[in-house]
């Protein structure tokens, strides 16, 4: 059975690059089980053999030498666990003490769990029965798809199939809210849902890349053939459906306080009492994403999602999705004491802007977040800073700005440089690029998380709250949506992406400015 390291934790702070996956600091563990170090050129992994042999429901496990990952494909099974807190299994299969090791073993972990039999995803953290996951298990059999028992594919076209499945699972949830023990069992559900194992960065690749997975949680267990429709359907109709009181009242005909009702807003208080929306929905974005996978994916949509996760290492928010993303961007997992989380964060910015020729990374560098976590230039995006809304990509910034702002893309020719001060002893990380002034920004109105301005010569527009007066709109070359900066230093800092419309409709299906008026009147600005 093939796992990451095992998560026995010292008492005190683990020494930097040791808290990846909780690395146990156990002297007396690494003298009794000394490692022969992996050989990187043969690509080889290590494995445990478990047994129950000894009896007395007592679990023997055996580390097995190394072995080429090519001669064990399809032969061992892949553990997918929540490593976060501290467990009594000693037996780990990365050399928690050879940062080397590590960062090779992480680039090539997702062929590890590819060439896996199957994964076994282990979603309780704590003993418990699991009857959560029994409800889920009944709810799969009683509400049964047109495709059970084939095999799983997903095809874009076959969406109204899905949501079908979706309306069938919404009226037996109805027809079965009246009764008290099935509410328990979908109060129970929740339990499943906020396992801490969908909100770990790592889980997103392990997740994602195994052809086989298997849930368990408690006494029960359940194969991801077997459920990806039903959850899918109950996360696709949670925040707009299961949560509207009104919509069941009215469209059941039923009077508010029947025994429907009081059953439905003891769910609805569970929800609001343990904030769980932000949760399932998360859940539902990762069951959206293993429905949709093929094999890759944009790197910004995986980092997007890697916000709305855990890591114990903020280096990880990076390199654990590097496995799923398209080719190209030459991102390497490095776990040396030098590489820290902030020159992770401005690598793969720079990455991004390099490989894509685009300035479209700056809208999620502006993104709201709940706190500050790393101090990086504002230009770099923080992905280990929680986006402050519940509602993903809730921006100026999405394709669909795109279109309606009508700005061509036009090469960025961006500059990366380091600026040092040898007075304080500091150094900033800039980035050189040509934009066009349009306006300077004068507060109409403010409403989370949005903010309307107005401008000279009669511009209107909208951004994200952060935005204040003296605040300047610019068009910058490689972002096709305009830009508000805040004037800094003997430059500017990003603030928000932005909606602009001009006095005769400029903005709206039209250009904003056009070609030429952009190109006369270009500058080459500074991005602190």
């Amino acid at each position: 059975m093939a796992t990451k390291a095992g998560s026995v934790r010292s008492p005190s702070k683990p020494s930097p690059g040791l808290d990846i996956f909780k690395t146990p600091e156990n002297a007396r563990f690494y003298s009794a089980n000394m490692y022969k170090s992996l050989d990187t050129s043969k690509r080889e992994i290590r494995l445990i053999e478990l047994s129950t042999q000894t009896g007395g429901g007592i679990l023997e496990c055996k580390l097995l030498p190394a072995t080429l990952l090519t001669n064990a494909r399809k032969q061992y099974l892949a553990l997918s666990y929540c490593a976060g807190e501290p467990i009594d299994t000693k037996d780990i299969l990365v050399n928690g003490q050879d940062l080397k090791e590590r960062s090779h073993q992480v680039d090539f972990m997702r062929d590890i769990y590819q060439d896996a039999e199957r994964t076994l995803a282990c979603l309780s953290t704590s003993k418990t029965s699991g009857r959560g996951m029994k409800w889920l298990i009944d709810l799969c059999d009683t509400v049964p798809s047109p495709e059970d028992d084939g095999p799983f594919q997903y095809d874009r076209e076959d969406e109204i199939v899905y949501r079908q499945q979706w309306f069938r699972i919404s009226d037996y949830l109805w027809d079965n809210m009246h009764i008290e023990k099935f509410v328990n069992g979908w109060i129970a559900f929740y339990d499943v849902l906020t396992s801490p194992w969908w909100s770990r960065a790592w889980i997103c690749q392990e997740f994602l890349i195994s052809s086989q997975v298997t849930f368990m949680f408690g006494n029960h267990f359940v194969s991801w053939e077997q459920c990806w429709r039903t959850m899918q359907g109950f996360c696709g109709i949670h925040r707009y459906d299961l949560m509207n009181r009104n919509i069941l009242l009215m469209f059941q005909n039923l009077s508010t306080g029947c025994p429907r009702d009081r059953h439905r807003c003891r769910i609805l208080d569970t929800v609001r009492e343990r904030d769980l929306i932000r949760q399932v929905n998360h859940v539902g974005m990762a069951l959206k994403m293993k429905i949709r996978w093929t094999g890759s994916m944009d790197i910004k949509d995986l980092l997007s999602h890697s916000r709305f996760c855990k890591s114990s290492d903020d280096r990880d928010r990076v390199y654990a999705i590097l496995g799923l993303a398209s080719p190209g961007y030459q991102i390497l997992p490095d776990y040396s004491h030098d590489m820290t989380a902030a020159q992770v964060m401005i690598m793969t910015t720079k990455a991004i802007i390099e490989k894509e020729d685009s300035l479209g990374i700056l809208v999620q560098a502006a993104t709201l977040v709940r706190s500050r976590n790393l101090d990086v230039p504002s230009w770099v995006v923080d992905w280990s800073s929680t986006e402050a809304s519940d509602i993903r990509n809730n921006h100026f910034g999405n394709r669909h700005f795109h279109r309606i702002s009508c700005i061509p893309h036009e090469p960025p020719e961006p500059t990366f440089q380091i600026v040092r001060n040898m007075t304080d002893e500091t150094q900033a990380h800039i980035l050189k690029v040509y934009g066009t002034f349009v306006t300077k920004v004068r507060l109409d109105w403010r409403e989370w998380p949005f903010a309307g301005f107005y401008g000279a010569q009669g511009w209107k527009g909208g951004a994200l709250i952060s935005i204040t007066d003296g605040d300047e709109v610019w068009i910058l070359y490689g972002l096709q949506v305009p830009t508000v900066l805040r004037p800094y230093r003997d430059g500017y800092k990003v603030v928000s992406s932005a909606f602009l419309r001009g006095l005769n409709g400029e903005g709206f299906r039209t250009p904003l400015i056009s070609l030429e008026v952009g190109r006369a009147n270009r500058t080459r600005i500074i991005l602190y």
